[in-house]
């Protein structure tokens, strides 16, 4: 949907370079950027392979940047640096999540991962949908916590949807009998 002249315009700037951060493939124009804590943290407005547009927040001490689909680059840096709290949080319990994952994988452990818990985990719709699309998953909604957990060894940021469905399992698990396990451990 763009004019000849726009077309032109892109094809002559040296500021557009593709990107491949988090399973997304896009092109970030470097010379449309907003910087907050002194170039410390950096939102790039770019375009993904579908055509969707979006900021890719970057943080000068963080391997993994964050895509934001928000408007207002402001908003998307405040979005990505609670994802990277969140991310962090989690970080601190790793061993926990990956304890979880291997108890998923034996069949020690029995609960379903969904879309929905992708949403509440601290990462981005945006590589998410792009991951289960690369997986070849790009329309399943949920799955077991077995196949997620397998999922893990070929990403492990899918570590922290695991955590949240496990968050959610959890809350939703009935209370032990006395001395019992709770129900979501396999018998």
């Amino acid at each position: 949907m763009m004019s000849l002249l726009e077309r032109e315009i892109l094809a002559a700037s040296d500021d557009l370079v593709p990107d491949t951060a988090n399973w997304v493939t896009m092109w970030i124009d470097e010379g449309h950027r907003v910087s907050m804590d002194r170039g410390t943290t950096t939102a790039f407005r770019g375009i993904d392979s579908d055509g969707q547009l979006m900021w890719m927040v970057r943080h000068a001490r963080k391997s993994h940047g964050y895509h934001s689909l928000l408007t207002d680059p402001l908003a998307a840096i405040e979005q990505a640096e609670e994802a990277w709290e969140g991310r962090r949080t989690v970080r601190k319990r790793w061993d926990q999540v990956e304890r979880v994952a291997s108890d998923l994988i034996r069949g020690q452990l029995k609960f379903s991962v969904s879309r929905d818990d992708a949403a509440r985990s601290p990462l981005c719709t945006v590589g998410i949908d792009s991951f289960m699309r690369r997986m070849g998953l790009g329309n399943v909604q949920s799955m077991s916590g077995r196949a997620a957990a397998l999922l893990m060894r070929v990403e492990p940021q899918v570590g922290f949807v695991i955590d949240a469905a496990h968050a959610r399992a959890m809350q939703t698990a009935p209370e032990p009998a006395k001395g019992g396990k709770l129900m979501q451990r396999a018998t």
